[in-house]
């Protein structure tokens, strides 16, 4: 057992009564007795060299009696157990009082493990002003609220935080901070970028739609066209035949050329519309299409703040 222990047990070998003993202003008798019973038996198991049980009387015993020797006792109990950053948070609550509850040899040894501790334990101060932003050191969540956490970190050693809110940008950050070092991060997050979805000006069937209609509407014209053909080729041969053989076989008969004709004629007008109308609108399904080409539209996210800036403070 440490000469510091050693001394401190001696310390809180009774129940406080004196006004000029603040750590017991509010602490009934009956309290102090159960705490000073747990106070011993955890030193006994701290003798032993049990330190994780030792560490639980000593929390059970602060939960009777918040007494500053049982916060040194427990301090140094966690140094043993190599748990740096918080013997050293124990150590600052032991010092609540200053050197009121202490012997001047105890006091001594408080200070000089402080200045030991010091010399590996950083403090970080988290601050953020977003509602609803989640903000975690090394994997334990510190702050869930706009305000300000006060931390301490074991110093020279990688350390992860990690701020996250809905609909914003996750910020992972690896901080590493100097013994002594007194550091503050203010933590903004910004809005994740707007998602994008595929914008058309018409859907994405009528302008190959347009394009079909405007083919079959040629191909009609083209099938006209060569009716129209036929029917004068048919026309011609008739006429041919009545002047062949120096006029031997008999002329076409003029009723049954006339109609030919005309039919030639129709055919040829429905075609050559046909074959314009159907070039226009193919000419105009084409430029559809290339005009119904998808671009990326930004899909507004809906929420109560704008773009912050990025996590900032000192890295």
């Amino acid at each position: 057992m440490t000469r510091a222990l050693v001394i401190a047990l001696v310390m809180l070998a009774s129940i406080a009564h004196a006004d000029d003993k603040p750590w017991a202003n509010g602490v009934d008798p009956g309290a102090q007795k159960i705490a000073l019973d747990l106070y011993n038996a955890a030193n006994q198991l701290f003798e032993d060299g049990a330190y994780p049980k030792a560490l639980e009387m000593y929390d059970e015993a602060l939960a009777k009696w918040d007494h500053p020797k049982i916060h040194y006792n427990k301090a140094v109990c966690l140094k043993k157990m190599d748990r740096l950053v918080d013997a050293y948070e124990q150590l600052l609550a032991a010092e609540k009082y200053g050197a009121a509850p202490y012997t001047k040899d105890v006091w001594a040894q408080a200070q000089a493990l402080q200045t030991e501790l010091e010399e590996k334990v950083a403090a970080l101060e988290v601050k953020s002003k977003q509602e609803g932003a989640q903000i975690s050191l090394d994997g334990k969540v510190v702050l869930t609220k706009p305000g300000a956490a006060q931390l301490h970190v074991l110093a020279n050693t990688p350390h992860q935080l990690v701020a996250a809110k809905p609909h914003y940008e996750t910020q992972t950050r690896s901080i590493t901070l100097e013994p002594g070092q007194e550091t503050t991060l203010v933590i903004e997050l910004k809005l994740m970028p707007a998602p994008k979805q595929l914008s058309r000006r018409w859907s994405r069937w009528q302008p190959w739609a347009v394009l079909g209609g405007g083919a079959a509407i040629a191909a009609v014209g083209g099938v006209f066209a060569w009716r129209a053909s036929t029917q004068y080729s048919e026309y011609d041969r008739g006429v041919a035949a009545a002047w062949q053989a120096d006029m031997t076989m008999p002329p076409m008969p003029p009723a049954y050329a006339a109609a030919a004709k005309t039919r030639g004629d129709r055919d040829r007008v429905v075609a050559y519309s046909g074959l314009a109308a159907g070039s226009l609108v193919v000419a105009a399904g084409i430029t559809m299409v290339l005009l119904n080409q998808g671009h990326l539209v930004a899909v507004p996210v809906v929420g109560k703040e704008s773009a912050g800036v990025s996590l900032g403070g000192a890295f």
